[in-house]
């Protein structure tokens, strides 16, 4: 198959199309918690500039079509392009320019079913890379397993054995609360490996010492145990000891903790596990990282026309509604949160013989968040041509992303060689974040 983008494609000036965003919170301190065993805890406030932001990966497992997501129909060219490889007479799957969202005054618009995080484009914060991806140098693999597994790693699983958000909490101060890394999930997500203070949490009702007949008794006897031995393995046990009694202690029937600001969640399992992490934030336990994800996004048939109740258009409006029901929720604490939405590779440009498009290469990135300075960053194809491989070419290292938010959301800039082994950002940064 023909290749999507030639690879002397010209590239556009990064800062084409940007639009300024952002202010940050004031400092507000902290406040103490003691937990059974005399242990205390600093928990610090969601807007304390001096902790940094709070960083939500999304992962949307599966391959997401970044051309669906994020269509190319504000300029005559790319749009022809695009409209003639995604309509073959038989299946329509492209995005009308008169239904999309266009971003900023630039090329690129969002699918229709993007109208929720219409507000966060309002306020100028939420970024979109597109034609982003894993370099050939790093990958190129088509295979869900591998490519996932480099992009949580921010490496090849070989050479290096952790999560990219787990050595950012190895090397920033995470002591400072009980739950600094949570996966929304039953297991740790691979992004949040390497980082003995991280924790799964697949509900908070429901995280808690089971299969004891007297848990408090259990929990206290764990806890003396693990006082009185060494090592990694007392350290570990003992921070997940007193994750359950702070998460434990979390009512959440509390009205504090109620969705805010008018905010509703869809009915969701990932409209669900946002919801939670709203409430960890609000309860102000130190959290710092969180990875969730969502499936669905392997696309080879049935995308379907760009309205409601079909198959990419319910699967995107699911996604937007929950992450707009998040920002929303979040109100004024969102500028210290940073959302960062990634897909492990696309799609191809052309739709397939079964009305879907198949695994591709270059997709989109969205980061979202107060201190995010809205807008189009990155390079940009000057045409969208169905080519030896069929997809679109990538043009940007999404780590690039990624070192953007741990540098001036995260202020862990000392430490960017160990988070992203072998990568050299680039000299003059996209500017996607602003300095927390």
């Amino acid at each position: 198959m023909p290749s999507a983008l030639p690879s002397s494609l010209s590239r556009p000036n990064r800062r084409q199309f940007i639009a300024a965003a952002g202010a940050t919170a004031a400092a507000t301190g902290f406040t103490t918690g003691v937990l059974p065993g005399g242990t205390r805890l600093a928990f610090g406030e969601p807007n304390n500039t001096a902790t940094g932001d709070v960083v939500v990966q999304v992962f949307l497992s599966g391959g997401a079509d970044g051309l669906s997501l994020v269509p190319p129909v504000f300029d005559a060219n790319l749009n022809a392009d695009y409209q003639a490889l995604r309509n073959d007479g038989v299946f329509d799957i492209a995005i009308d320019p008169a239904d999309a969202i266009q971003l900023y005054g630039s090329p690129l618009g969002l699918h229709p079913a993007m109208a929720p995080l219409t507000q966060a484009v309002t306020d100028t914060n939420l970024a979109v890379v597109h034609a982003v991806g894993s370099p050939s140098s790093l990958t190129s693999t088509r295979s869900h397993f591998e490519a996932q597994e480099v992009w949580q790693r921010c490496g090849l699983p070989a050479a290096v054995p952790t999560g990219w958000m787990g050595r950012h909490l190895q090397t920033s101060d995470d002591s400072g609360g009980a739950l600094p890394g949570v996966s929304a999930s039953s297991a740790l997500h691979v992004a949040m490996r390497g980082s003995t203070s991280a924790v799964a949490i697949n509900s908070i009702n429901g995280f808690d010492v089971f299969g004891y007949s007297d848990t408090s008794a259990a929990e206290s006897s764990l806890m003396t145990m693990y006082n009185a031995a060494s090592g990694n393995f007392a350290a570990t046990g003992s921070r997940a000891l007193n994750a359950v009694s702070v998460v434990s202690s979390i009512d959440t029937n509390d009205p504090a903790l109620q969705p805010q600001n008018g905010a509703v969640y869809p009915n969701s399992g990932f409209a669900r596990d946002l919801r939670e992490v709203a409430q960890l934030i609000r309860a102000n336990v130190g959290l710092q990282a969180v990875t969730a994800r969502t499936g669905g996004w392997d696309t080879h048939d049935d995308h379907g026309l760009a309205t409601a109740g079909n198959r990419l258009y319910d699967r995107i409006s699911a996604l937007a509604s929950a992450l707009g029901a998040f920002y929303q929720d979040l109100g004024a604490d969102i500028a210290e949160v940073t959302i960062v939405v990634l897909s492990e590779f696309g799609r191809t440009i052309d739709v397939n013989g079964n009305g879907g498009t198949d695994h591709g290469r270059g997709s989109a990135m969205f980061a979202i968040g107060g201190g995010i300075n809205g807008g189009v960053y990155g390079d940009l194809p000057t045409e969208i041509v169905d080519g030896p491989e069929g997809d679109l070419i990538v043009l940007n290292d999404f780590r690039q992303v990624l070192s953007e938010i741990v540098v001036q959301r995260l202020g862990n800039a000392a430490n960017l060689g160990v988070i992203f082994p072998n990568f050299t950002p680039l000299a003059t940064p996209l500017g996607l974040a602003a300095p927390s």
